[in-house]
């Protein structure tokens, strides 16, 4: 039994500090440039265009208090995390993966979380669960970087974590692998809610990316859209109709 949770207290530290702690630093980085640019208005031919709040949504103080909390509840689920990792053959072997195997796995990572984003969160916008749970999350109509972190506690571990290490799992990753995937996810996820369409964000040149106007049209209309890195499910499941049809009704508009 003492093996056992010795087994549990490393491991929650070894995936914490070398998955968790340094993408946290990057990730943080990039919320604190975000607010710059908010701040300062920079790039603002590039900020998505955004009609006044009808609804109050929390401050930013208020966000970061809550998103502390989360980060607080994720550490308690990481000797989970680290258990079935080590389970599926976690490795930390010397030297690490080469880069085909990084381009490889980062990329099948990115398919199998999308698809699973798409359906869990497709799941979560039917009543019971979107009244209950997703609601928390759509509290901001106009998100934020740092609101990409903003979930009910039961929305995090089912609709973000078990997508984002699902592909891991199932592919019996390299410790290293698993840090630059979760860089990755926590990157795309504060460049969908950032507010901006900024040209030096690599995702922006993905095929069928959603980006930030995409994803504001889910926040303020809180339907469709409901891909992370992709839109193919949404052009498949025509999921994207609503949002095709105001693209034609602003572009009318305009003319």
């Amino acid at each position: 039994m003492l093996h056992y949770v010795d087994v549990l207290l490393e491991g929650s530290g070894r995936v914490y500090s070398s998955c968790y702690g340094r993408s946290g630093r990057s990730d943080g980085r990039v919320c604190c440039f975000l607010e710059l640019v908010e701040k300062y208005k920079w790039f603002e031919d590039a900020k998505v265009p955004q009609k006044p709040l009808k609804v109050k949504q929390p401050d930013k103080k208020s966000c970061l208090q809550y998103v502390v909390f989360l980060k607080l509840f994720e550490v308690s689920g990481l000797p989970l995390v680290y258990t079935l990792l080590k389970w599926r053959g976690l490795r930390f072997e010397e030297p690490g993966p080469n880069w085909p195997e990084y381009v490889l796995e980062i990329g099948a990572f990115m398919l199998i979380e999308d698809t699973m984003t798409y359906w869990i969160h497709r799941l979560f916008h039917t009543p019971f669960l979107y009244k209950h749970f997703h609601k928390v999350h759509h509290r901001y109509h106009h998100p934020t970087g740092l609101a990409s972190y903003y979930f009910h506690p039961v929305d995090l571990a089912v609709g973000v974590s078990v997508p984002l290490f699902t592909g891991p799992l199932l592919f019996k990753s390299h410790v290293y692998t698993l840090w630059v995937w979760i860089g990755v996810r926590m990157l795309e996820g504060v460049d969908g809610h950032c507010g901006y369409d900024l040209w030096f964000m690599p995702f922006r040149y993905f095929p069928f990316r959603p980006g930030a106007g995409v994803h504001h049209y889910h926040h303020t209309h809180s339907c469709g859209n409901y891909g992370s890195f992709f839109r193919f499910w949404d052009w498949l499941c025509g999921t994207d109709l609503k949002y095709k049809e105001y693209l034609k009704r602003h572009a009318n508009e305009e003319l």
